[in-house]
């Protein structure tokens, strides 16, 4: 019944060629959970077959939206699955609130001095993260970057770095709120960025991935490999919203807002709010 599925996913949701390659790899690894196609399941099956699988909460979150797209497609019942699933939003929101109030933001100079000192030690991936997250407030899963010079290489549903002769194109079509704001496009003419790209190819004509793709499961984890202190782009994020909040950039916020992808208010709200 995996084709089955995956035809529903192509065909009736809106959904970014790897959100879809992710909803397969997480349906069939539900499947061998449960030994048995996922429809043929109950909800608690499933929902003991995801505790045992992961204590994750993200990892859980996953696995139960999974199952509820395959219950739809079946048109089988999903209080269960829909009920705990609500719950883990509140407890990713719980933690993910209490972390970011518990930590001591670095100040931005310290975050732009780590970016800066990358781009002189040649270390071309770090400063190239950590650009983007300073410069235009990206994601984890934004930075599965695929780096060309072929504007052959682009499409509607990946996300790339297009060098151009002067100047690179940046463009993120798989992201999180896609539906709600369409693809994001950023043109950079900084020579720094543009060398540094050229830099990471290292002569590859056939281009390369800026994470590489067999890791991009560990995102997370990655990024924070290449950020100051290892804190992550959430605190990136964080820093540059207090920043420009306390120095009264009403513009620069709304400018970072849309860059992430997320409503003013919602910022608000998260990072601005005790």
């Amino acid at each position: 019944m995996a084709t089955e599925f995956e035809n529903y996913l192509i065909s009736s949701l809106n959904l970014t060629g790897n959100s879809r390659k992710t909803y397969m790899t997480t349906y069939r690894k539900l499947q061998d959970l449960l030994n048995k196609d996922v429809h043929q399941a109950s909800e608690r099956a499933i929902l003991l077959a995801i505790k045992k699988a992961s204590d994750k909460p993200n990892t859980q979150k996953l696995y139960l939206t999974t199952a509820i797209k395959v219950f739809d497609l079946y048109d089988k019942k999903t209080t269960r699955l829909r009920t705990n699933f609500d719950r883990l939003i509140r407890e990713i929101k719980q933690y993910t609130d209490s972390k970011l109030k518990e930590i001591e933001l670095p100040a931005l100079s310290a975050l732009k001095s780590h970016s800066n000192s990358s781009y002189k030690a040649k270390d071309w991936k770090t400063f190239i993260i950590t650009y983007l997250l300073l410069n235009y407030q990206l994601r984890n899963q934004d930075l599965r970057l695929f780096v060309t010079m072929d504007n052959n290489d682009l499409d509607n549903e990946g996300n790339f770095i297009y060098l151009a002769p002067s100047y690179a194109r940046v463009l993120i079509n798989d992201y999180k709120t896609v539906k709600t704001y369409g693809g994001k496009q950023f043109n950079i003419k900084s020579t720094k960025f543009w060398r540094a790209c050229v830099e990471f190819l290292d002569g590859d004509t056939n281009g390369k991935f800026l994470i590489d793709e067999e890791k991009a499961s560990n995102l997370s984890h990655i990024v924070k490999r290449h950020t100051f202190d290892g804190v992550g782009e959430a605190i990136y994020f964080k820093t540059i919203v207090l920043d420009h909040a306390k120095n009264n950039k009403i513009k620069q916020l709304q400018t970072l807002s849309k860059n992430r992808g997320t409503d003013l208010s919602t910022i608000v709200d998260t990072y601005l709010k005790e």
